[in-house]
């Protein structure tokens, strides 16, 4: 995993503030921008959200923090 469980859910709650007031372009715009001002990697982060079902940011969004929401709660 790329970045920790706390980084993750502060790309979730940026993706549901942001997705809501831009919508989705069909592509992962929104992350990148948020993992380049983390200081996060995407050539790191993108491939691994893309094999947890997230290919653009609404899908990040719905497919993603599926998976992961109950980790996060627990551990963060």
């Amino acid at each position: 995993m790329p970045l920790s469980l706390a980084e993750l859910g502060e790309l979730f709650d940026h993706l549901d503030e942001t997705l809501e007031q831009e919508g989705c372009d069909h592509s992962p715009r929104i992350t990148q921008l948020f993992l380049s001002q983390k200081g996060l990697d995407p050539d790191q982060v993108l491939p691994w959200l893309k094999e947890q079902g997230g290919y653009c940011d609404c899908e990040i969004l719905a497919n993603v923090e599926e998976g992961w929401e109950s980790e996060i709660g627990k551990n963060t």
